[in-house]
């Protein structure tokens, strides 16, 4: 047994039952159309946040990256101020 109100016969009537049926089907079509639009919503912002955090871990990488050069170049630094024959001033 079908059910829906785009197949029914409740559309032809002009009664209450008409109307009411009318004023169902209309929301329903709008429900369709808000659903569809909030789903087209929903994956543009699903492909802007995927970018976002690519482009986040990207970043992250290259703090990581310079942040070890940096500490290695300290440390090549210390040691070198180690090493260096220089003596204090007395």
């Amino acid at each position: 047994m079908d059910t829906s109100l785009e197949s029914s016969d409740l559309l032809e009537r002009t009664d209450e039952l008409g109307v009411l049926a009318g004023a169902f089907s209309t929301m329903l079509a709008d429900i369709r159309r808000h659903t569809a639009e909030l789903e087209e919503k929903v994956a543009l912002r699903t492909a802007d946040l995927k970018q976002t955090n690519t482009r986040m871990a990207t970043e992250i990488q290259e703090r990581l990256k310079a942040e070890a050069e940096v500490n290695r170049a300290k440390t090549i630094a210390e040691e070198a101020t180690k090493a260096s024959p220089i003596s204090s001033p007395t």
